[in-house]
């Protein structure tokens, strides 16, 4: 259960890192990483929120042994819905700069893939799993 606990702490830490991107002055971050601006704003700094709070979910897995593997199976899986949505708008056209966002969410979904594997579950059989 350590590697699943650790893996979510690994998810927080890159969640908190990326948080400050959308609060920050949205110009010279979108500039610095040549990604469009959305209008409104709004939506960005909304998404920065989200990457705040989702954190808390993930602190109660790495808190917890009982619910380390059901939360880190949730966030496998959240984070292969978030490649695949990224990869999505990327074959219409998004900006390439979306590639580094593409490479952080599959290693933090593989690595919660990788700590399930090592404890003998699947992220299936840890979303089942019950505290």
């Amino acid at each position: 259960m350590r590697g699943i606990r650790r893996s979510l702490w690994v998810a927080i830490a890159v969640d908190l890192a990326i948080a400050p991107l959308a609060l920050l002055p949205v110009r010279p971050v979108a500039d610095a990483l040549g990604i469009p601006i959305g209008e409104p704003v709004m939506y960005l700094r909304f998404a920065g929120l989200l990457f705040l709070v989702l954190p808390i979910f993930y602190f109660v897995g790495a808190r917890d042994d009982r619910l380390s593997a059901p939360v880190a199976g949730a966030a496998s899986f959240t984070r292969l819905a978030g490649v695949l949505f990224l990869v999505g708008h990327l074959v219409r056209g998004a900006p390439s700069a979306f590639w580094i966002f593409v490479a952080v969410e599959a290693i933090v979904g593989a690595l919660h893939v990788a700590a399930l594997r090592g404890a003998g579950m699947t992220p299936w059989r840890a979303l089942s799993s019950r505290p």
